[in-house]
């Protein structure tokens, strides 16, 4: 478990420091848009990574190290907001289910096309009207086209985690301990509470790391398709610099805004891919070592 707490730990860690710089301390990064020798301008931004910004500056003087923080708090936060609404409301009625009902094919119906159909392609369906800017502007807040896509992804995700959380109950449910508990009491929530969920924990936790890997990659590929969380800002002038960027800074998000400059100015497409590839790699080690670990006890 130790491992497990320190891979946590590093998951997390760069999110409490984008927390304290950017919302508690409330720092605004100074912007480097030019660079002068003897009072003379030399160049002008985008500038490779350095030993002064270490990953680089983007077209418009921004440092990525900053951005990719800012980014990487946001990705967080809606990566885990999310898990918890679909793990809170699939725990609940997955629970349930498996200790109520024997026969599960409407579940599975009504479960299994989400295993098949690419969930970035449903995604994109729904969320393009309300997220891509149009011609006119948009009608809606940036408030409700963040809560619009959370409650998309949660929409979308839940089918497949109840599905997860009714075979790994039932797995439970088979074990002798449970026979014993029920011999003891009828209440369900009472077995659910005692007896289940204390030896279950581990399990939710893997079922969750699975939640937020599919989360990130889902809304990474809707990024590629230009749709970006809070809204893509669309430029329909004849003069447009960038016809498409996003509204605020998301790890995403700013991978498929940057992707267009991975020949010219390559360091802002990677600053944000790998901070995306770091968290994966947490997300995977947590959920990798805590199936080594029910895999001992079994």
């Amino acid at each position: 478990m130790k491992k497990v707490i320190v891979y946590f730990f590093l998951l997390v860690i760069p999110f409490v420091i984008s927390l304290i710089y950017f919302d508690i301390l409330k720092i605004t990064p100074q912007t480097i848009k030019f660079h002068y020798k003897n009072g003379e301008m030399i160049d002008s931004a985008p500038f490779p990574p350095s030993l002064d910004t270490i990953f680089g500056v983007d077209r418009n003087g921004n440092q990525m190290l900053f951005v990719v923080l800012e980014g990487y708090k946001t990705t967080f936060l809606i990566i885990f907001l999310v898990t918890f609404i679909v793990m809170l409301f699939s725990i609940v009625f997955g629970t349930f289910v498996a200790m109520k009902f024997q026969n599960l094919s409407i579940i599975k119906s009504i479960s299994n096309p989400f295993i098949f159909i690419p969930q970035s392609i449903i995604a994109y369906i729904l969320l393009y009207p309300m997220i891509y800017e149009p011609i006119d502007h948009f009608k809606t807040t940036i408030e409700f086209r963040m809560f619009y896509f959370v409650l998309v992804l949660v929409l979308l995700t839940i089918p497949i985690t109840i599905t997860l959380i009714i075979d790994v109950t039932k797995l439970e449910l088979q074990k002798l301990y449970i026979d014993s508990a029920k011999t003891m009491t009828p209440s369900n929530f009472y077995i659910f509470l005692k007896h289940i969920l204390p030896n279950m924990w581990q399990q939710y936790t893997i079922v969750a790391c699975r939640m937020m890997f599919q989360t990130i990659i889902v809304i990474t590929h809707l990024a590629f398709f230009k749709l970006y969380f809070g809204g893509t800002d669309v430029c329909y002038g004849p003069a447009c610099l960038y016809i498409e960027k996003p509204i605020m800074n998301e790890l995403s998000s700013l991978v498929g805004y940057h992707f267009m400059n991975i020949g010219s100015a390559w360091w802002t497409f990677y600053s944000p891919l790998f901070a995306i590839l770091y968290m994966l790699m947490f997300i995977h080690l947590i959920q990798h070592k805590l199936e080594q670990i029910i895999g001992v006890r079994k």
